[in-house]
């Protein structure tokens, strides 16, 4: 005959209990200790994700990186100096066989109505420029990974800067999603 813990009788500091007499747990009471043990997960959860950074890691090629958006203590006169050297930052990107991070700054985050304009009319001026940062942020499959991470178009680009010696961070100024190119490419507030 083979015991089991439900035909031995437990003595604990008190009488005696004979668990063949004992109930095995109802189903209920497990689909609420379930339900308890679930929800406890989940706020925990929902408090990680409420208080995570806003990054998203990635891994393009085997190697992590950090996507980061950013906009703390960016102004205009950065954006548009960045728009206005686009053909040099895409110069840059062609080159990048390496990248530590990539920064995602959204102008509408940082700039008013007509800073935003001012930023527009740069990156019209400068389109050619603007275009070949597009096509190198594209071409390069490392900053289009970053970039496809996070849902974002190199067309909605309109200026970069690649910082750092050996560790590469890229930097892109992008329309916030809201935002869609017109049929001339500047851009209209939906």
């Amino acid at each position: 005959m083979i015991r089991t813990a439900w035909a031995n009788p437990i003595v604990a500091s008190g009488p005696a209990v004979d668990l063949r007499r004992t109930r095995p747990p109802r189903a209920s009471s497990l689909l609420a200790a379930a339900a308890l043990a679930l929800a406890v997960v989940a706020t925990s959860i929902a408090h990680a994700q409420q208080n995570a950074p806003d990054e998203k890691t990635i891994a393009p090629f085997g190697s992590t990186m950090v996507v980061k958006q950013k906009e703390d203590g960016v102004d205009t006169s950065e954006i548009l100096k960045a728009v206005k050297a686009s053909g040099s930052a895409a110069n840059a990107i062609t080159e990048l066989s390496s990248l530590a991070d990539v920064h995602i700054v959204y102008i509408d985050k940082v700039a008013d109505k007509p800073d935003r304009t001012r930023i527009t009319k740069a990156a019209d001026n400068n389109a050619e420029d603007v275009g070949q940062l597009q096509t190198a942020l594209e071409a390069n499959a490392l900053t289009y990974a970053a970039l496809n991470a996070q849902s974002i178009s190199p067309s909605m680009i309109v200026g970069a800067r690649v910082d750092g010696d050996r560790e590469k961070t890229v930097v892109v100024y992008t329309k916030s999603p809201s935002v869609q190119p017109d049929g001339n490419g500047t851009g209209q507030d939906q």
